[in-house]
């Protein structure tokens, strides 16, 4: 990993093209109990992996003031810590003691049991929509929807993830950002690089891949949803094509 807090001094160190200034993101590590943001307008990122990797689900709110206001949660299953690097296997078992990452069983991981977790993790909030990345997540989403989650896909594109990247920038060097301090989220963060393009367009990308961007992703997509829907009233909608053909859970 490129990018890493030292063991003794339990600082952040961050490569050349890190999008993201950590000492800012850490400035907005913030601590409120649920039931201050229950009655917020939320929406529920998540970016699901390829059954052997990360996934991550991330809530993000919008306070009545503005402010925006995220937490997160990440799944791996726990055979896949064999194929890491001793390094990376440590701490993801440190972060797993501490709660901060949740180990499923076997190799490959359940999206069942990331549905009905995600689903009861966000009992008692003001769910205005479930968004998800398309990519190999059609059996999870019609398994949200029959649930009567209102549920919509973000393929992660430019045109879906720029903006909101920018808003969280925005957020965050304001001070109108505020997150749940989460290790693992920090670290996703701090593992974030941009390239812009010719019209300043931006999307997260990686240097290598162990250096993990998920939770980031899955923020970017529950924000893409309130900016197009800003707190107001969101229609019940799916954009699952029930003709694709189906993963097996």
């Amino acid at each position: 990993m490129s990018v890493f807090f030292t063991k003794h001094l339990n600082i952040w160190v961050q490569g050349e093209k890190a999008w993201m200034d950590m000492a800012r993101w850490e400035k907005c590590r913030d601590d409120w109990d649920d039931s201050t943001s229950a009655n917020w307008s939320m929406w529920l990122g998540v970016d699901l992996s390829n059954k052997i990797d990360i996934s991550a689900a991330v809530k993000v709110w919008l306070a009545p003031n503005g402010d925006v206001y995220v937490r997160s949660r990440f799944w791996i299953p726990e055979g896949r810590l064999e194929a890491c690097s001793k390094q990376q296997a440590d701490l993801y078992r440190k972060w797993n003691l501490a709660g901060f990452l949740q180990f499923t069983d076997g190799d490959v991981v359940d999206h069942a049991v990331i549905k009905e977790e995600t689903i009861e993790w966000a009992r008692g909030d003001s769910l205005n929509e479930f968004a998800y990345d398309p990519w190999s997540a059609t059996q999870f989403a019609l398994s949200v929807a029959a649930e009567g989650v209102p549920i919509v896909e973000v393929p992660q594109t430019v045109k879906n993830l720029s903006e909101a990247m920018k808003e969280v920038e925005a957020k965050i060097y304001a001070g109108r950002f505020h997150h749940d301090g989460n290790p693992v989220m920090t670290w996703m963060m701090s593992n974030v690089t941009v390239k812009p393009d010719k019209n300043e367009n931006i999307f997260p990308n990686k240097a290598t891949p162990e250096n993990k961007i998920d939770g980031p992703v899955a923020m970017f997509i529950a924000m893409s949803r309130l900016l197009v829907n800003g707190g107001g009233e969101v229609d019940f909608l799916s954009t699952i094509d029930p003709d694709e053909d189906l993963l097996l859970l």
